[in-house]
């Protein structure tokens, strides 16, 4: 969590990473049915919400697979689907202690 810059509870932070999760699933199933508005409303939500946590990555992340998405681009949505996956799993090893 170390990317914030603000100290979220440990309630917060689980509940946000349990979204991202959510997001992630949902993407993931998106590349698989090639479901272009599912990915640039993630990609799209992510760019707005992310910054406002804190997340710039994330929020840049969002704003780069709503363009993927836009423009229909698999491999590209793909990837940066990839890069959700990766960025869930190394936040998840920074949970706050309870």
């Amino acid at each position: 969590m170390t990317s914030a810059p603000f100290r979220m509870t440990a309630e917060a932070w689980m509940r946000y990473l349990k979204r991202r999760n959510e997001d992630l699933l949902i993407c993931q199933k998106a590349i698989r049915d090639a479901q272009w508005d599912a990915l640039q409303n993630i990609g799209h939500r992510l760019k707005g919400s992310a910054p406002s946590f804190g997340f710039i990555e994330l929020g840049d992340l969002g704003a780069r697979l709503e363009s993927a998405a836009e423009n229909q681009k698999i491999e590209q949505c793909a990837s940066l689907v990839r890069e959700l996956s990766e960025w869930i799993s190394k936040q998840s090893g920074d949970l706050p202690q309870v």
